[in-house]
């Protein structure tokens, strides 16, 4: 299945979900009552984890967030290089199927990776998101391949990505709102664990934009 449940933590005594989205088209296809869309879903916060995303399409990414939207906004933009173009604005708009309104902490880490960083970058311009762990690894681009006379294939980078405010994002990344240490030890107790738990904790107390 595309959405796969990684943990469910408790936060002050109240449920939070915590899932990892993996980009598949099937995802978006589900049936709601199968999903935390579902009216009957009582979760009060949600874990969004994306440290190990390497990515997969734009398209699915917007929609995937459109399910967070309440109204349309300028998420990011993308140029080409050159003087001779103009960055063209991404809009994210609420999709026409039920949406979560909770407070969603989104995990994140330099494995989140091309469209796992559109997502995040989309999602972290929605009010009621707030974005933890490490800096996204910075390759927003789509890339174009290339063959060689010898047959070696290589990849070019053909956009520049920002975020809503300017902020240029290839090799950067996307910056967290609450910065955590990155796992030195990769057991799976570490590297899902700790933060999750985090999260979870932020979930306890009403989020604000600052994200205090």
């Amino acid at each position: 299945m595309s959405a796969t449940s990684r943990s469910l933590a408790r936060a002050d005594g109240r449920r939070v979900l915590a899932r990892t989205l993996l980009f598949r088209q099937r995802l978006l296809r589900l049936p709601a009552k199968w999903t935390l869309f579902s009216p009957s879903c009582r979760a009060r916060g949600l874990i969004v984890d994306l440290r190990l995303n390497v990515g997969g399409h734009d398209a699915v990414a917007l929609e995937i967030a459109s399910r967070f939207a309440a109204r349309e906004q300028v998420v990011f933009t993308k140029d080409t290089p050159g003087d001779d173009t103009q960055p063209y604005p991404v809009i994210l708009g609420p999709s026409q199927r039920a949406r979560f309104a909770a407070p969603v902490v989104l995990l994140m880490s330099r494995n989140t990776v091309s469209a796992g960083e559109v997502l995040a970058l989309s999602m972290s311009a929605l009010p009621q998101v707030e974005t933890m762990g490490q800096p996204t690894r910075g390759a927003f681009s789509d890339a174009i391949p290339q063959r060689l006379p010898n047959g070696w294939v290589y990849t070019l980078s053909v956009e520049t990505y920002r975020s809503a405010d300017g902020t240029e994002l290839e090799k950067l990344g996307l910056q967290p709102d609450l910065e955590t240490p990155s796992p030195s030890d990769p057991a799976p107790s570490v590297l899902w664990g700790r933060d999750i738990l985090a999260a979870a904790d932020r979930l306890r107390t009403p989020h604000t934009e600052s994200g205090d």
